[in-house]
């Protein structure tokens, strides 16, 4: 496109804006006229184009700027007749570095680098005047290539990687109208390979008591040829049934695996998108129950059989309950999800799955978080048929060439442990919800005969309550600790603005436990105590010293985890213990004295001490200033744990429980309430601030 100094003779010249050398060659400002009718105007030297000028060669082109020895180099600007304008960088006469060109008649605009004439490198080309259409990202050789943004004047938007202008490789793209996003490989502008799309249909948040059925939106995870669903996939329904098998032109085609809404299955061949059915076959659940997969519980009974009844009898008797209870913790906040974030569904999730069960006095030493979530992670579990299935599959179609497909195939075996067993936000359908409570009961009330009583006990004297106050002959306590936190804005607020900073906090003491933070742990010995130096004395201030990092960036090197998480989300991969946050505070100076010591210890480890355990004859020893029982503490007043020496041989025995995040969190908190030297202190709000930041320091 650009044009080419060639040697060519002088058709005339005008030296009258200028003046020759004592040599005759051009120097200062000259107007040349070239035989071919280029014609040159500006500054000369030694007889060269040199300096800044202008150029208009014989078809209009026209270009100003500047010269280097008969060369087009330097910064300038080149029209076109058409209309057509590049002004930036040039070298030896074409487009190189950095530059903006546009088009007569035209809104498209290309910014960014140039090399040789062609774009490449980063550049950004806008397809309208307000710029809502563009590409931003790399170029090579006048094409898209690599990776770069594509946003579209309609809302609509793709990012990922480009071959010679085509959508190539791995990208994702969103369609603003229709509501719909695809994330995965592309080749030919088109979807093909491994990818998941997926339909955002606005969920209204539920008013009726059934929405448990009617939670998700329709996700397809597989194979895609040439845009359609194509291959082995599997096909996430809004209503929680899902089919995995094959497909063909976006059609189920070939055997699947259908499973319904209540976790009953079926599996047989599919034809046009229906499932190709026998004489007297019909595609339908099984049952109206919740079909639960706990052969591995129910063997363990004197009569499987009737077990496995009597555990259906107990859900069903409870459904209607089970239902109400599981649409409540959906809308349920959790200091461990993220606060405002728009909710694509109303699914329970692992975070709310722990507020239940401490409402409802579920965590205790038999059932503790950690176990929990391994219960959870049971649950979770595809059914084994599918299972079986599955690996047949993978054995006919895997391509071993293909990490795509390779990890495609990983990813399915491990989806019940995606982003680890303590994943927060892991969703729980309500088949496995009632699943992991029977699991549950099957742990916590092991000393009662049979899965069906257990299960019946475990409802009606821990969760009928949290449905409606009149369906349960007594609710679980709630301690004073509980009653403040939950009955006031401002504690829960004071928790949630403590969370963040708590988060370093674990991750050091994580760090620490595994042995990756042995030259932190020197530092910890040598750093100041408390009151000497004027500074922060507080947990958060002293670490922020210690660790030289004001906001906690992160866990020091070295703990293991994986990357499939968010940075914020990785701190659920860490695990310490209550014998380390005691230790650390103890190094700090923050428990004054063995009273202290031991109020900590004993507020670390309140769940699982035999005298806080809850069930249908014990309550707690926890007992206001007041004297009224533990249920009975006005909200802000403060309490004070006492512990005997069969308490305190127990806290010694759970010191080395493995602690999650959300156990530390809770634990600080209720560390904060029962901590002996701050009970003049009132409200949780205030005893928090005074536990974690100095007067004045700001850091909350």
């Amino acid at each position: 496109m650009e044009p080419e100094l060639v040697p060519v003779s002088v058709d005339s010249v005008d030296d009258s804006l200028g003046q020759a050398s004592l040599s005759g060659r051009m120097e200062g400002q000259g107007r040349v006229v070239f035989k071919s009718g280029a014609m040159y105007e500006g500054q000369w030297q030694r007889g060269y184009m040199h300096g800044t000028g202008k150029l208009t060669f014989p078809d209009g082109l026209v270009y100003e700027g500047d010269f280097q020895d008969n060369t087009i180099t330097g910064s300038g600007v080149y029209h076109w007749p058409n209309g057509a304008l590049y002004e930036g960088q040039v070298l030896r006469g074409k487009r190189h570095g950095k530059g903006r060109m546009s088009f007569a008649g035209s809104e498209t605009v290309y910014e960014g680098d140039w090399v040789q004439g062609l774009r490449q490198g980063q550049g950004t080309i806008y397809f309208n005047a307000d710029r809502t259409g563009y590409y931003q990202g790399d170029w090579a050789g006048d094409m898209k290539e690599g990776r770069g943004t594509m946003q579209y004047a309609n809302g609509d938007v793709y990012e990922g990687d480009w071959v010679a202008d085509l959508k190539c490789g791995y990208g994702r793209m969103q369609w603003k109208s229709t509501r719909q996003e695809y994330k995965g490989q592309w080749d030919r502008n088109m979807p093909n390979g491994i990818g998941t799309h997926l339909w955002f249909q606005q969920v209204a948040e539920p008013t009726a008591a059934n929405h448990a059925l009617l939670l998700m939106f329709n996700r397809y995870h597989g194979r895609f040829l040439d845009g359609q669903r194509s291959g082995y996939g599997v096909l996430y329904f809004a209503t929680g049934a899902r089919y995995e098998g094959m497909w063909l032109a976006d059609k189920k085609q070939g055997q699947g695996y259908f499973v319904f809404e209540n976790g009953d299955t079926w599996v047989g061949a599919f034809e046009e998108d229906r499932p190709v059915l026998h004489e007297g076959e019909t595609f339908a659940p099984a049952s109206i129950n919740v079909a639960l997969h706990i052969q591995d519980l129910i063997d363990e009974e004197e009569v499987p059989a009737a077990a496995a009844r009597g555990i259906n009898n107990v859900l069903m008797v409870y459904n209607s309950d089970l239902r109400s209870l599981y649409d409540k913790y959906c809308k349920r906040p959790s200091l461990h999800m993220a606060r405002d974030a728009p909710r694509p569904s109303f699914t329970l999730v692992t975070a709310q799955f722990w507020e239940l069960m401490s409402d409802a006095r579920l965590v205790t030493a038999a059932t503790s978080l950690h176990h929990i979530d391994q219960l959870l992670v049971q649950a979770r579990r595809a059914p084994p048929p599918l299972v079986a299935f599955r690996e047949y599959a993978q054995m006919q179609l895997s391509l071993a060439d293909d990490p795509a497909d390779s990890h495609f195939w990983v990813g399915l075996s491990e989806e019940h442990v995606a982003g680890g067993p303590h994943n927060p936000l892991a969703e729980l359908l309500f088949p496995a919800f009632c699943e992991a409570l029977v699991r549950v009961a099957a742990v916590r009330y092991r000393h009662l005969p049979g899965m069906e009583r257990r299960l019946h006990v475990l409802i009606n004297s821990h969760l009928l309550a949290l449905v409606s106050k009149t369906k349960a002959t007594s609710a679980p306590p709630r301690t004073p600790f509980h009653q403040e936190m939950w009955s006031s804005e401002g504690a829960l607020l004071a928790l949630q603005q403590a969370e963040p900073s708590l988060r370093p906090v674990f991750e050091h003491l994580a760090a620490r436990q595994h042995g990756s933070a042995g030259a932190a742990g020197t530092r910890h010995q040598a750093a100041s105590r408390p009151g000497t130096s004027g500074a922060d004395d507080s947990l958060q201030g002293v670490l922020d010293r210690v660790l030289g990092q004001a906001g906690g960036a992160g866990a020091p090197a070295g703990v293991p985890w994986a990357d499939d998480l968010g940075a914020s989300a990785q701190v659920y991969k860490l695990e310490t213990s209550a014998r380390s946050v005691v230790g650390l505070m103890r190094e700090l100076g923050l428990l004054p004295d063995t009273m202290a010591v031991m109020a900590a210890a004993g507020a670390l480890c309140f769940n699982y001490l035999t005298a806080n355990l809850y069930n249908q004859t014990q309550r707690l020893r926890i007992e206001a200033e007041d004297g009224q029982p533990e249920g009975g503490a006005e909200a802000g007043g403060s309490s004070v744990m006492t512990l005997d020496e069969d308490d305190e041989r127990e806290v010694a025995a759970w010191l080395d429980v493995p602690m999650l995040y959300p156990d530390f969190v809770e634990g600080m908190a209720r560390v904060a309430f029962h901590a002996p030297h701050l009970g003049q202190v009132e409200g949780l709000q205030a005893k928090m601030q005074a536990l974690l930041m100095a007067e004045g320091s700001g850091l909350l």
